[in-house]
């Protein structure tokens, strides 16, 4: 009886872990492509910014 429960544990507990490798994993990649984007923002506002001083300073 033990053994048959202890299987039954092990195969719901082996099905659950895969929706939450893949929940983990979608997750992940939203959050990674969020970041890039926000990366690529905060990189071209310095980059606008650096030409816009460099023009400042030369008129």
């Amino acid at each position: 009886m033990y053994c048959e429960f202890e299987k039954a544990f092990l195969a719901n507990r082996t099905l659950s872990i895969i929706p939450n490798l893949l929940i983990t994993s979608v997750t992940n990649l939203i959050f990674t492509e969020l970041r890039d984007q926000w990366l690529s923002t905060v990189n071209m506002d310095a980059l606008n910014f650096i030409d816009f001083r460099q023009i400042s300073v030369e008129n």
